[in-house]
């Protein structure tokens, strides 16, 4: 099974520092995501905005989305525009 993952997955010819760089950017990308979530989570409790009852559980996640997707989506498209 994993030779066939690895020809699925893995450019043809890559050395052997590929695989040292992929495990330190798979986690890089892992502590990145929770970074992400904790920090926008915590903008929302800074605003006010708790999720403990069910409206504002609604109200946050869709804050939650606009801010964390929408938004940096935008500021990404913008920046690549310049």
């Amino acid at each position: 099974v994993a030779p066939r993952l690895s020809v699925a997955f893995l450019p043809s010819g890559v050395t052997p520092n590929y695989y040292q760089f992929m495990r330190w950017r798979v986690l890089q990308r892992f502590v990145s995501a929770n970074l992400n979530v904790f920090g926008t989570q915590s903008l929302l409790m800074g605003l006010g905005i708790k999720s403990s009852a069910s409206q504002l559980g609604a109200l946050s996640a869709a804050l939650k989305w606009v801010l964390k997707d929408a938004l940096g989506k935008m500021v990404r498209m913008a920046w690549a525009s310049r």
